[in-house]
């Protein structure tokens, strides 16, 4: 039987992880979900995305994130999860929250949406106009940008041999499929990003400059291991 959960997600969808999380709770849970903002009374869901700074007095929290390390703190209904160890240290200062890290709801894409197999090829995953926009390619590279569809998007990265990216959910989706991924930041990678890398062992083959993106290769680029984060992100699956 469907049933439906509500959920509040940013409308104009300002990062991949709010814009699909809800769904694939959708799909976990066999909901159909209905949009509610931030200050409706009945309980709903926050899932993946950047809201946890924001989220209203009745919301039940999986997997989001903060953006920042400082700044207001809204106390939600209820915290299941939270993307990484900086949200998880956050929650705790700031409310006095314990709760588990366990990474971004789009861990979980290879296992509820279809993607064909492809030529491999290494991807370049990049913000319209961001680090790695300016690059030049060789042939032999797919290039694709948030603005392309989720289906062109989920098939680039399944299908890669690599991965360079300067979107957090590049990393994340890549780790779904198994691809071995790097993130490309001349400066020091935004909160979020740091809080989903601390999930796992520190390896100087997460983050690269872009100086040094000729020197990527299948060789030097590390698969991370999400087996516990996807045992977490489902353990700690709302029912809402």
């Amino acid at each position: 039987m469907i049933v439906t959960s509500k959920y509040y997600a940013s409308r104009d969808f300002q990062n991949l992880s709010a814009a699909l999380s809800y769904r694939i709770y959708g799909k976990l849970r066999n909901a159909q979900m209905k949009w509610v903002p931030l200050a409706s009374c009945q309980d709903y869901i926050i899932a993946g995305g950047y809201n946890l700074s924001h989220a209203g007095h009745k919301a039940h929290v999986w997997c989001a994130g903060y953006a920042k390390s400082y700044g207001p703190c809204a106390r939600p209904e209820k915290i299941y999860s939270v993307r990484g160890p900086l949200s998880q240290a956050r929650a705790k200062q700031h409310m006095n929250i314990t709760v588990p890290a366990a990474g971004d709801p789009l861990l979980l894409m290879s296992e509820v949406y279809e993607v064909p197999d492809v030529t491999l090829k290494p991807c370049f995953f990049e913000k319209p106009g961001g680090t790695l926009s300016k690059i030049k390619l060789a042939s032999d590279i797919r290039r694709i940008t948030i603005n392309d569809s989720l289906d062109t998007i989920l098939t680039s990265l399944k299908n890669s041999s690599y991965v360079l990216t300067d979107i957090l959910e590049g990393l994340v989706i890549s780790d779904s499929f198994g691809a071995k991924s790097a993130y490309v930041s001349n400066t020091s990678p935004s909160f979020a990003v740091r809080d989903y890398l601390e999930n796992f062992s520190t390896s100087g083959k997460d983050i690269v400059e872009a100086e040094n993106i000729a020197n990527c290769n299948i060789d030097n680029l590390r698969c991370r291991n999400i087996a516990q984060l996807k045992s977490s992100l489902i353990a700690t699956l709302p029912d809402v």
